[in-house]
């Protein structure tokens, strides 16, 4: 498979897992209004079109496959792997403009 083949099928795939959330076959987070920018697929898609490099954007890619590979749990691995993005690269990018 090419490179761009390859890159292609990440991201078809991860667009369709997104797109999945919620799998109604397993309880999902239920987020209050305040909140609806953390659901996976607005976070995800997101981080995924604002990525700095397509590095970036296949990192997120392989990152949202990998999250639901072997699980039947795709809800809260998504809501598990949106948590991670945010407090590890959001919340610490807000928190240095705030206090800068």
């Amino acid at each position: 498979m090419s490179e761009d083949t390859e890159n292609e099928w990440a991201f078809a795939l991860a667009m369709q897992i997104l797109n999945a959330y919620p799998d109604p076959s397993h309880p999902a987070k239920q987020f209050d209004d305040d909140k609806l920018h953390l659901q996976p697929p607005t976070l995800l898609q997101a981080l995924h079109q604002f990525a700095p490099t397509p590095a970036g954007r296949k990192n997120i890619e392989i990152e949202i496959v990998i999250a639901i590979r072997d699980t039947q749990e795709t809800n809260s691995k998504l809501e598990e792997l949106t948590s991670h993005y945010w407090h590890a690269l959001l919340i610490p990018c807000t928190s240095s403009v705030i206090s800068g």
